[in-house]
């Protein structure tokens, strides 16, 4: 749940960053074996972190995940240029699965700048849980759907602007191929700039 503290105008500007997940920054695929009688836990784990990369187990159930090429140095360059305190995930799956390929990739995201479904689900009740302080500033948002595609998380993000619209930065899908374009100086240096450019309208 976002919280805010008092804002005073004569604050350096504040510029938040928020970044998903699934077909952003890694791509997971169900593989749901667990449920099946005839299958070997152990082989079919082989297999598929053979095949597809890292295996995780979540709720009794398996899934592969994926980096996408320069995710890592993505994060890196946001948070030098904006500071790592405020470079967060902003996602609409759960907090256990968000969590655990933040863990996998390396991904350095404290558990306290993981906004996930349930977040914006209690946001949604007027429940309060995670209590984080904000001054309302200006707020990117990194996905790889397009804004008439994500009112949920545009809407979670409102009440954090102190003023126009987040700067909403569509990215290519990524579906766990080495060559699905990955995040190179050029693309990174596309996706700050047009970051920019929305802060700036």
């Amino acid at each position: 749940m976002l919280e805010f503290v008092s804002y005073d105008p004569s604050m350096s500007l504040m510029k938040y960053i928020f970044v998903d997940l699934d077909e952003c920054v890694l791509h997971s695929n169900f593989l749901g074996a667990h449920f099946n009688p005839g299958a070997k836990k152990d082989r079919v784990i082989a297999k598929a972190t053979k095949v597809y990369g890292p295996v995780f187990e979540l709720d009794r159930e398996l899934y592969t995940t994926k980096m996408r090429p320069g995710a890592l140095d993505l994060l890196r360059r946001l948070r030098e240029i904006y500071g790592n305190e405020y470079v967060r995930v902003l996602t609409s799956s759960v907090t256990s699965y968000a969590n655990k390929n933040n863990e996998i990739h390396g991904f350095g995201f404290r558990p306290d700048q993981i906004f996930a479904r349930e977040d914006m689900n209690k946001m949604n009740f007027g429940i309060k849980e995670k209590v984080i302080p904000f001054i309302p500033g200006r707020v990117a948002l990194i996905d790889n759907l397009p804004p008439r595609d994500n009112h949920e998380k545009l809407e979670y993000l409102h009440p954090l602007l102190d003023r126009g619209f987040v700067s909403y930065v569509t990215v290519t899908e990524f579906w766990g191929y080495e060559d699905d374009y990955p995040f190179d100086d050029k693309y990174i240096s596309e996706i700050v700039e047009r970051i920019e450019d929305g802060f700036a309208s």
